[in-house]
Formats: C-alpha cells, sequence, structure tokens
C-alpha cells in the first residue's frame, strides 16, 4: 500500500528501495506526527526539533485516520540519538510520512538541498 501510494506523486526517487525490510518502517500515532511537524516546520538540514505545538497539531490532523491507522515514516524521531533514515527521495535530506485507513490514504513528505 506504502509503494502504491508514494507512487502518486513519482516517489521513490533515491538509488535504494526505502521499502526493503529496515527501510522506512511503522511507526506509532505518536511518532508519526513528531515526523510530520519536522517535515513540515523545521529545516531538515539542521535536524532542529519541532516546536510541542506543532506536534500537537500534527497529532491531531493524524488522528482523522480512524479505520486501524497506518502510518510510515523514514526516520527523525523523538529522543534518538543514533537517528536512521531511509531516503524516499533524491534530495540530499527528505523526512515524512505515509498514511492510510480503510477509506483514506495520504502522504507528506519534504525534501531539503544544501
Amino acid at each position: 500500500m506504502a509503494r502504491l501510494i508514494a507512487a502518486k506523486l513519482d516517489y521513490p526517487t533515491s538509488r535504494d528501495d526505502p521499502f526493503v525490510p529496515g527501510g522506512i518502517k511503522a511507526v506509532s500515532l505518536s511518532d508519526a506526527a513528531y515526523v510530520l511537524a519536522v517535515a513540515a516546520t523545521t529545516s531538515l538540514a539542521h535536524h532542529s526539533a519541532p516546536k510541542p505545538h506543532a506536534v500537537s497539531e500534527a497529532k491531531q490532523a493524524l488522528a482523522e485516520l480512524r479505520d486501524r491507522p497506518v502510518w510510515l515514516a523514514n526516520g527523525w524521531m523523538p529522543g534518538q540519538t543514533n537517528t536512521w533514515w531511509m531516503p524516499l527521495t533524491g534530495a540530499t535530506f527528505d523526512c515524512g510520512i505515509i498514511g492510510w485507513d480503510a477509506q483514506n490514504a495520504f502522504i507528506f513528505w519534504a525534501e531539503e538541498v544544501d
């Protein structure tokens, strides 16, 4: 399903397949909200943490998926000292989430080049 959603935006464009085991990972609602807030409100090149209100707003937005939602992300989790990252794009930095439930699907992905 994630591959189909990403393909709607002609992703992936990276050389590596981000959907292999160990690549883009299933995450909790809390981690998905954090990744969404990072992608939407911060500079990916500087690894800055999002403001708490951005995470709260992202969590509210993601709560719209209700029927056993699934979220996938490529890293940038809160509190990690050793961040894993699997690119979806050919950009220097990228970050985002792919989500779906029984009725809806979406992708929010940000790219940044240094």
